[in-house]
């Protein structure tokens, strides 16, 4: 508990700080995700700023300026761009070989650093951009390149886009309408896992595939999974304040479900006053809300 209060406590400065140091000894910013300086977990926020950059988390502090900060000490936005195109084919040549084909899940990884499904993701695209030259494709083509997305997705590759999904975000908080960059409908897979594990579906939740969601921080109580929304927004909005000095405006900020995070301080703020807030979330948001005032 005292880790993450420190987490959220840094300022963005002290943060890129830190990041400066690292590039300063490494002459690079590929900073493992397990690397902490100190107490501060470094590998982790780079993360988070690289997720900020691409759309898939909320607010971070992230902006143009900080963007043009980190550009100069060399960070790496997409990591599946930083090494040679031929070691990421050497990498899907070896998966063929032990497999048999490559109809890689979108989260598989060959190692701790090499996202293998995304990067095989990342060339149908490019294939159907008319950015991929003949010579690829030929090659790829030789090692049993799927050009086309199967609509059948296996429950593996499901779980494979799952654990991607908390790997990247550190928890399984997946929004309904969360959809995946190849138009995979996350959220509602989520959603229909939980129902199978209440035994309300024809095909239920074997014991096997529940060990290995709850491996990835699965939550199978809706009202738990709010609870921990409530929390994780309020936390944004400790980020927001600490690092702007005031509550955010207008539509600055947009929540995954849609609303703004402006909109969802007033409905706040309107149930704390008419007594409709547990005692317990009262305070630790007015706490919040007072940051202003120090």
């Amino acid at each position: 508990m005292q880790e993450k209060k420190r987490y959220h406590g840094m300022s963005w400065e002290a943060w890129y700080d830190l990041a400066k140091q690292y590039y300063e000894e490494h002459g690079n910013l590929l900073v493992p995700r397990v690397y902490a300086a100190g107490d501060y977990k470094l590998g982790r926020w780079i993360e988070r700023q690289r997720a900020a950059y691409n759309g898939k988390v909320l607010y971070s502090g992230l902006n143009e300026e900080r963007i043009k900060k980190l550009d100069e000490i060399g960070m790496v936005w997409r990591l599946e761009v930083r090494e040679s195109w031929d070691t990421w084919y050497a990498l899907a040549k070896a998966y063929y070989q032990e497999n048999g084909h490559l109809r890689v899940p979108g989260g598989y990884q060959a190692d701790e650093t090499h996202r293998l499904g995304n990067w095989i993701r990342e060339q149908r695209k490019r294939k159907k951009l008319g950015q991929l030259g003949k010579d690829r494709i030929k090659r790829l083509d030789a090692i049993g390149m799927n050009w086309q997305i199967s609509e059948v997705t296996s429950w593996e590759e499901w779980y494979g886009l799952a654990k991607a999904y908390y790997e990247e975000n550190g928890d399984l908080r997946v929004p309904t309408k969360y959809v995946t960059e190849d138009g995979k409908r996350l959220g509602q897979w989520i959603c229909v896992q939980r129902e199978r594990r209440k035994h309300r579906a024809r095909s239920p939740l074997s014991e096997e595939e529940i060990r290995c969601l709850d491996e990835i921080g699965m939550i199978w109580n809706i009202k738990d999974e709010w609870n921990a929304e409530w929390d994780e927004i309020l936390a944004q909005l400790h980020d927001f304040i600490k690092n702007e000095g005031r509550l955010p405006a207008g539509s600055e900020y947009v929540l995954p479900n849609g609303r703004t995070l402006s909109a969802w301080v007033s409905i706040q703020k309107g149930m704390a006053e008419r007594g409709q807030m547990r005692k317990d979330r009262r305070e630790r948001f007015l706490a919040v809300i007072r940051q202003i005032e120090e």
